[in-house]
């Protein structure tokens, strides 16, 4: 008799260890597994567990835990008895056609409005901390995004910036891999305000990060949003009196404010490095009141 634990433990090792990302294999296989169905269903016979209970505890989680979660859990479920199957351990996969439903809210991410982002840049421009923070105001590439660019990623004449490679967290160590997706690698146009900013801080060493530990190795994102990122909003915000957003809801700001500018939602797409212009509009574009009074005339 094979134990839902014990086949976990297999299959995460056979089958998704090294086929995906070192973060997304922690996060979102081995962590799910960890926090939510080992305790649940860990000591159950493998091919014990039916689509009723598997529905019946995915309600449950709703009440507390986002679609998000949830959706990981279905996935982790679904890959393994798919496998179990082919592996003759089990006739039925309890995951396929369960239901996701959450009662969680879901929160919209917070933006600055164009004057209060250009007022956060003009801050952070001189700021000791300020220069990841104007990258991503700028560019509104990802955090760790902006932690795997070394100064070689600046095309100074060309005013633009590569985006080839990201910063990720394993075990608490900073790696830099390639970056979320192939879409996500992408050249970016630079404003002239970015540029000044870059050439004042531009090092000699063009093979180290632009923003970097004192040793000049690469920060993870825990540790580069407890040292550098929180340190400036608290000063920012009491100084600007502006709201304090995190780091992924500047590449927000800097997604809606485009298309408020443009109205060109595939361009604004291709910009921020998404697979699919569903994910900007589901995700990244926020309703403006300036863009529908333009658009309608009103």
């Amino acid at each position: 008799m094979t134990l839902f634990a014990e086949y976990s433990k297999y299959w995460l090792e056979h089958y998704k260890l090294g086929t995906v990302k070192p973060n997304t294999y922690r996060q979102t296989y081995k962590d799910t597994f960890r926090l939510y169905l080992i305790p649940t269903f860990g000591m159950l016979p493998l091919d014990a567990l039916t689509k009723h209970e598997l529905q019946a505890y995915l309600n449950e989680l709703g009440k507390c835990y986002s679609k998000s979660t949830l959706c990981k859990v279905r996935l982790c479920v679904l890959g393994m008895y798919a496998a179990a199957m082919d592996e003759g351990l089990c006739t039925a996969n309890p995951a396929q056609g369960v239901k996701i439903k959450s009662l969680v809210e879901k929160q919209n991410k917070r933006t600055y409005t164009a004057a209060e982002a250009d007022k956060l840049f003009e801050y952070a421009a001189t700021h000791r901390y300020g220069l990841g923070i104007c990258i991503m105001l700028d560019t509104g590439c990802r955090c760790s995004e902006m932690l795997g660019l070394k100064w070689e990623d600046v095309d100074f004449h060309g005013r633009c910036i590569h985006i080839k490679r990201a910063s990720v967290t394993v075990d608490y160590k900073a790696y830099v891999s390639t970056p979320k997706s192939a879409s996500s690698i992408r050249t970016l146009p630079i404003t002239d305000k970015l540029l000044a900013v870059l050439s004042a801080a531009f090092v000699t060493e063009k093979e180290s990060y632009i923003v970097s530990r004192p040793s000049g190795g690469p920060y993870h994102t825990v540790d580069y949003l407890r040292y550098r990122y929180n340190p400036f909003m608290e000063e920012a915000v009491a100084t600007l009196n502006l709201p304090r957003l995190t780091s992924h809801e500047l590449r927000h700001t800097r997604g809606t404010n485009l298309y408020t500018k443009t109205g060109d939602l595939y361009a604004v797409s291709q910009y921020l490095g998404h697979s699919s212009v569903d994910t900007t509009a589901r995700f990244y574009i926020h309703n403006s009141v300036e863009l529908l009074r333009r658009r309608l005339g009103i």
